[in-house]
């Protein structure tokens, strides 16, 4: 006698399988929203020093597999004077026939509280997609269950966050999603980012003029249907912040490790980190590289 095959578990299954992949970006996040671009994770810091800064990546997934995903992301951060900020975050991925796309337009306010103490507030709105293309699965093209996935469209969407610095401490807290995590809708995703909250503290290491820098940081990362993550470690600057290295370690038994490079004076860097497999998904994957540059203009619209 024939088996008959349930179809619609079948494609329940393939689009779990699919965002397996999906699953580990959120696990492991862009390495250079750390410390490089912070207002990667944080609206807050959007702007944070006067001038026009620009940081773009892209990240690969599985390198150990020619088709596996991929995630590129642009920030465009104004700090327009010492107390507003305002920028644009572009974000990016690809894992099989899914497609993430999310765009964001940022505000942030910088409170100065003394020389060297400050209050930073932020918020993002702009809109995200998820999409699946049909076409590249095993399915019908016209099977309700493929295409109830795209009827949500674009949707609306917000971040915000928060900081505080004296100079050298810097305490942060953002919460991403705050619209698409209330949704109904929704309530089915995981692997979701829902907070992020980071403390570190930047310590100068020798005597010399240009000196040895180090910031340890301990950051907690809340995401939907997993446990949270605890991430912990630091970054080392030389030669007045013309090199840096970094390290952390984050508790769902993976490493981020990299080094940044000044390629022209105050105004062009590039990043390179590599980042191992969260425990549980080291059957999928054989760990990722990112690749950042980040580009310094200046103050470009201010009145001479």
């Amino acid at each position: 006698m024939q088996k008959t095959v349930d179809y619609k578990k079948l494609v329940s299954l393939i689009a779990v399988i699919c965002c397996m992949a999906s699953a580990r970006a959120q696990l492991s996040p862009f390495g250079n929203g750390y410390y490089q671009d912070r207002y990667l994770l944080n609206p807050a810091l959007c702007g944070a020093k006067e001038g026009i800064v620009v940081n773009a990546a892209y990240r690969k997934e599985q390198l150990s597999f020619s088709e596996s995903p991929t995630s590129q992301y642009l920030t465009a951060a104004y700090g327009i004077s010492d107390k507003v900020g305002a920028g644009v975050k572009l974000e990016a991925s690809q894992s099989g026939p899914l497609t993430h796309i999310n765009a964001m337009a940022s505000y942030a306010y910088h409170l100065r509280l003394t020389e060297t103490k400050k209050i930073y507030m932020g918020l993002s709105l702009g809109v995200t997609n998820n999409h699946l293309g049909i076409s590249k699965t095993n399915g019908e093209a016209d099977d309700p269950a493929l295409l109830g996935y795209n009827a949500k469209g674009t949707q609306v969407d917000a971040d915000f966050g928060a900081a505080y610095t004296d100079g050298k401490l810097l305490v942060q807290a953002a919460m991403p999603g705050l619209v698409s995590q209330y949704k109904k809708e929704n309530k089915d995703w995981v692997n979701k980012p829902l907070a992020f909250a980071a403390v570190s503290y930047k310590v100068k290491l020798s005597e010399e003029a240009e000196g040895i820098y180090a910031e340890p940081m301990v950051a907690f990362r809340a995401v939907k249907g997993y446990d949270n993550i605890i991430d912990a470690g630091s970054n080392f600057s030389f030669l007045g912040n013309k090199l840096a290295i970094m390290a952390m370690y984050h508790t769902n038994k993976s490493i981020s490790a990299g080094a940044g490079l000044e390629i022209f004076d105050n105004t062009v860097s590039v990043n390179a980190i590599y980042h191992s497999t969260p425990d549980g998904l080291k059957t999928f994957s054989s760990g990722g590289i990112e690749i950042a540059v980040k580009a310094s203009l200046g103050n470009l619209f201010k009145k001479k």
